[in-house]
């Protein structure tokens, strides 16, 4: 092996990531040598990690809940997708201990649906949430995908005013409607392109819990792709005979690392053959 890379993941209760395992596949693909760490960062401690990690030898780390706007003041440069969607989940540590922040997210999540994306333009989409992810989701299925109606689902009223507007000026041809995700009903998730749950209910900290419980589950539709991606889980697992093609959050954390990987070290790996040696058959 050649070279020696050190990168890491902050977060808060993320000891269930996936992403050392997908970084030690990058290694292995590339034949080269390398450490990722998971930082569980505790609240009001961001600036304090931070401040190590400029100078500890971390050449890049990965951002993810609940920290994905928080960190971007403690950056001392963002790009444009970052300036965009006002979210990070990738920062490379330039020389000095500089901290540029990009978000890999869009990629990620675009990745899978390339081969589908056709039955998706002019469609509507449902999103459960509306924090970064929800963010990265929205931008790339409107500018990606040409969705151009949007129902967005989200608990606190203030954060739904603030994601309509920030989605509208993005995108202004797109209809945007927000409304309480208590109060969806059957006919919201009707009549959809895609549905996407980019809220952590259902996932390896919640469990049992899902987004739908207030309809009971998942209905028919052309794509449900769940954010999620730890095993059987139950609302993947209920949208499957539903939904025409079901999606977890499998193939964008392999893909939004690809490209985290290729911003930090300039080399590419095969999506396809890290996501085989992590999550095994399906790629």
């Amino acid at each position: 092996m050649t070279e020696r890379y050190r990168f890491a993941l902050i977060g808060h209760d993320i000891s269930y990531s996936r992403s050392p395992a997908i970084f030690s596949a990058i290694f292995d693909d590339l034949d080269v040598a390398g450490r990722y760490d998971l930082i569980d960062v505790e609240p009001g401690k961001l600036p304090q990690v931070l401040e190590t990690i400029r100078h500890d030898g971390t050449q890049g780390f990965s951002v993810t809940i609940p920290y994905k706007q928080d960190v971007i003041e403690a950056l001392d440069d963002v790009n444009a997708t970052v300036k965009a969607l006002d979210a990070v989940n990738c920062v490379r540590v330039e020389e000095g201990g500089q901290l540029s922040g990009h978000n890999t997210d869009c990629y990620g999540f675009a990745l899978p649906l390339l081969t589908i994306g056709g039955e998706l333009a002019g469609g509507r989409a449902v999103l459960f949430g509306n924090g970064g992810a929800a963010r990265a989701v929205a931008f790339s299925l409107s500018t990606a995908f040409r969705i151009n109606e949007f129902l967005i689902l989200g608990r606190e009223p203030a954060r739904l005013g603030e994601f309509s507007d920030w989605l509208k000026a993005i995108a202004p041809e797109a209809q945007v409607v927000t409304k309480p995700i208590d109060q969806v009903s059957s006919d919201d998730v009707t009549q959809t392109a895609i549905v996407v749950n980019c809220t952590p209910l259902g996932g390896f900290n919640h469990p049992d819990q899902s987004p739908f419980d207030p309809i009971g589950g998942p209905v028919e539709g052309q794509v449900y792709y769940d954010l999620n991606y730890n095993p059987g889980n139950q609302v993947v697992a209920a949208a499957r005979p539903q939904v025409k093609h079901v999606l977890d959050g499998s193939h964008m954390l392999v893909g939004q690392a690809v490209r985290s990987f290729e911003i930090w070290t300039g080399k590419t790996a095969d999506p396809k053959s890290v996501y085989r040696r992590v999550f095994g058959a399906g790629a």
